[in-house]
């Protein structure tokens, strides 16, 4: 049909944008051709979706700024779009959820904090339909999880990956990530192995049914949320002077750049300038799609 190719070329533009590879961690190189269509599409036929995210820098000691903004973002778009969502995380990172600084965000998408260890068959209580990932650590070959320099963070996460890993039936499963060792990587795992630094050792053996790959994974869900605002017609994206906002708020609520371990209103080093610009390029993307429709 002639949207379905539409939406394709828009898919594909919003996939080359959020892919870039910043930080030079090979993500270019794992990127899915198609599935960033195909998980939005997905996320459209949900019942209900958990969104699993938060990825703790123990040097730090606390989360990384690189998670839950796309999270919330993706989470308020599935709200508008009258799914039930739930935005799930651990007892390291739910502080930062809880903190008043997020209180606009976290409004309307109500967080959980689980320890999977102790909570088997979690998605089938709640009758989750879509699970979601968005940079959260997978175990790699040898059972531990790592940070992408190879640290060992096993102390410091819950195994939401069991959560992927037990395939219920019916259960569709979305990964985003974007240096190998996050939960999703397993589907690309040769590719990981081959061109992210100490693949190797740190990448994740998880797969998920579909995978977005970015440049950091919050554009991941950024871009989730361009496809979906193409496809249903709906306003889902956020502005760019929003997501300033929300990257500022998450540093007040104690969350840390994850590649300089500072409490800092940046993402894996992107300054607000860069972290602005994807928000702006994505609606530029989104109305150029939208003039070719017309």
């Amino acid at each position: 049909m002639e949207i379905d190719g539409k939406a394709a070329a828009l898919a594909r533009s919003v996939e080359a944008l959020i892919s870039a590879d910043v930080n030079a961690r090979g993500s270019r190189q794992l990127v899915v051709p198609g599935d960033l269509l195909l998980a939005a599409q997905a996320l459209l036929a949900a019942g209900s979706v958990a969104i699993v995210t938060g990825f703790f820098i123990a040097a730090a000691g606390a989360p990384e700024t690189d998670g839950p903004p796309g999270a919330l973002i993706l989470a308020r778009a599935l709200v508008r779009l009258g799914k039930p969502v739930v935005l799930v995380t651990d007892a390291w990172c739910r502080p930062v959820f809880a903190h008043p600084a997020l209180a606009r965000w976290t409004r309307d998408v109500p967080v959980m904090e689980v320890a999977p260890r102790l909570e088997d068959g979690w998605c089938a209580r709640h009758r989750i339909t879509h699970l979601v990932s968005i940079e959260r650590p997978g175990r790699a070959a040898d059972g531990h999880y790592y940070s992408a320099g190879g640290l060992v963070l096993d102390p410091y996460v819950e195994p939401f990956d069991t959560w992927f890993l037990q395939r219920r039936p019916g259960l569709v499963t979305i990964g985003v990530g974007d240096g190998g060792n996050e939960i999703g990587m397993g589907k690309v795992l040769p590719a990981v192995r081959q061109h992210v630094p100490a693949g190797e050792r740190i990448g994740c053996v998880v797969p998920t049914d579909r995978l977005v790959v970015a440049g950091t994974s919050n554009w991941g869900a950024y871009g989730l949320v361009a496809v979906l605002s193409y496809l249903t017609g709906a306003d889902l994206l956020h502005t760019p002077a929003e997501e300033l906002e929300l990257v500022a708020a998450t540093a007040a609520a104690g969350a840390v750049d994850g590649l300089s371990g500072r409490p800092e209103a940046t993402v894996d080093s992107q300054p607000p300038e860069v972290l602005e610009d994807i928000v702006r390029a994505l609606h530029e993307e989104l109305a150029a799609a939208a003039r070719r429709v017309s």
